[in-house]
């Protein structure tokens, strides 16, 4: 009898070979080919959203491509522009735990939100650490999840992979900028990925409403076709990283965060270049698009879940639970 990885392997191939196929004869089935991986795609979301015990590592920060002779990059996460992150969701509740020297962790069950690190016990908390300094950026893995199945997402690209050796299918889609906006005020995205920064300052005390990510946002989902669950969902943001004052350019901001001076001739310089780099079919990588990124912040989301079921809930102090009320 075939085994399971076996059989993943075949349907692997099997629907690369279509893909070819279809795509080689006659563009047409190709746009049914990716409408049918997106209700894979959506199936697959919607019952890992559903599913309980599962474990995840989430990452973010900008992508900042190797230069020649750079020592390697550094790995700030001042201002959550950064980060690494493991946990857990079970029935009705949430771990997560940030990667760093302070060993922070949360609990999120019923409507609060515990912190505690390795210096002090659980507290009640809200966007803040234990030691009550702010949490720029929380990632809300069920939440990113719910946004993706509960929305109509254009499909722009379906291709095949493999994780951990294991074949999996890769629907590419693309935000609409209502999209993006609605991702990043709900707290899915950081503020960083999809928002630029104005000087400008409202009149009269009156506040004005912000305005919508001008960041093109593509997610990428890659699904198990053999078992219907989402392996991984990696997001990316190009952003034009530009402080307007006046509706003119005064700074542009870089991958950490800092205001920088720019030259006016630097920015035509990028925007030509991006121009025609945009004349040239548009290639994937990873299920990813290679947009033209001269002069653009480059940032990345990606969520990675284990397997349904297999993870195992943690055991909560006597603190925790009174002040969840368990």
């Amino acid at each position: 009898m075939p085994t399971t990885a076996c059989l993943s392997a075949v349907l692997a191939v099997a629907f690369a070979a279509t893909i070819a196929a279809q795509t080689a004869t006659d563009p047409a089935p190709a746009d049914d080919t990716r409408a049918a991986a997106a209700k894979r795609a959506n199936k697959a979301i919607a019952r890992s959203a559903a599913a309980v015990d599962t474990a995840f590592r989430v990452r973010w920060g900008p992508d900042l491509p190797p230069v020649a002779g750079d020592p390697p990059r550094a790995q700030a996460t001042a201002g959550g522009i950064r980060g690494n992150a493991t946990g857990s969701w079970h029935d009705g509740m949430l771990l997560l735990r940030l990667d760093g020297e302070p060993g922070d962790e949360f609990v999120f069950a019923g409507g609060r939100t515990l912190a505690r690190d390795t210096q002090r016990p659980w507290a009640l908390r809200r966007g803040r650490h234990a030691d009550g300094t702010v949490a720029p950026f929380l990632p809300d893995v069920l939440g990113l999840l719910d946004f993706l199945a509960a929305r109509d997402l254009p499909t722009t690209h379906a291709s095949t992979g493999a994780i951990d050796d294991r074949p999996v299918e890769v629907v590419t889609m693309t935000l609409t900028a209502e999209q993006a906006a609605e991702a990043v005020w709900s707290g899915l995205l950081p503020d960083s990925f999809a928002v630029g920064m104005s000087l400008a300052l409202p009149r009269g005390g009156a506040r004005a409403p912000a305005p919508l990510p001008t960041a093109t946002v593509d997610v990428a989902v890659h699904f198990d076709p053999a078992v219907g669950a989402v392996r991984r969902v990696h997001v990316r943001s190009w952003l034009t990283p530009e402080i307007q004052r006046g509706g003119r350019i005064a700074m542009r901001f870089n991958a950490e965060g800092r205001p920088e001076r720019v030259d006016p001739a630097d920015v035509e310089a990028d925007e030509a270049a991006n121009a025609e780099a945009r004349k040239q079919p548009l290639r994937f990588a990873d299920g990813l698009p290679l947009r033209p990124r001269r002069g653009l912040l480059v940032s990345d989301l990606v969520l990675d879940l284990g397997e349904p079921g297999k993870a195992t809930a943690p055991e909560l102090d006597a603190g925790a639970r009174a002040l969840l009320r368990r």
